[in-house]
């Protein structure tokens, strides 16, 4: 595909060249209608059609048909990952001003014993909810290297490598 012209949505247009060694001449398509075919290849590929059938349908080449749908998925996956690093920062500014609000409950010397323990846990909650959008709960891989028996089990004389770059012996 090649990008040339003044026209369409901002300043080209979008050529076709599958398009153009099927049928002789170039298909100028607006790059607008772009989007809508790379929608429509990815929605129709998620209903099991193959390449082929795509390019058959829509009147493209095969390989178009596999560029539309990589295009799409790759948007669709950028946008979710914007997605999830707005939500994840949104969520982190709730839990802040929620943790600041507790603390200064916690700080009062007024509360009863009640009122400062369901603030304490709530502290606790909001630092794990914190830790789980900051990924610092994920689980360590930890790996037992050489063989080992019960005994070793229970008298803890064991290695464990937890370096994800060395290897177990």
């Amino acid at each position: 595909m090649t990008l040339s012209g003044t026209s369409g949505l901002f300043g080209f247009s979008c050529y076709s060249h599958s398009v153009a060694r099927r049928r002789g001449h170039p298909k100028k398509v607006e790059a607008g209608e772009i989007a809508r075919l790379r929608c429509e290849a990815l929605t129709l590929r998620t209903k099991s059609w193959s390449y082929r059938e795509i390019a058959e349908r829509m009147g493209i080449h095969e390989h178009t048909a596999f560029d539309y749908v990589k295009a799409e998925l790759a948007r669709l996956t950028d946008y979710r990952e914007k997605l999830g690093k707005t939500l994840i920062q949104h969520e982190l500014q709730i839990t802040e001003k929620t943790l600041r609000r507790m603390t200064e409950i916690l700080e009062g010397h007024d509360i009863d014993p009640d009122t400062h323990a369901n603030a304490a846990r709530t502290i606790n909650q909001i630092l794990a909810r914190r830790s789980a959008l900051l990924g610092l709960d994920a689980p360590t891989k930890t790996e037992v290297s050489g063989k080992m028996t019960l005994e070793d089990l229970v008298t803890g004389s064991y290695s464990v490598c937890s370096d994800p770059e060395r290897k177990p012996k």
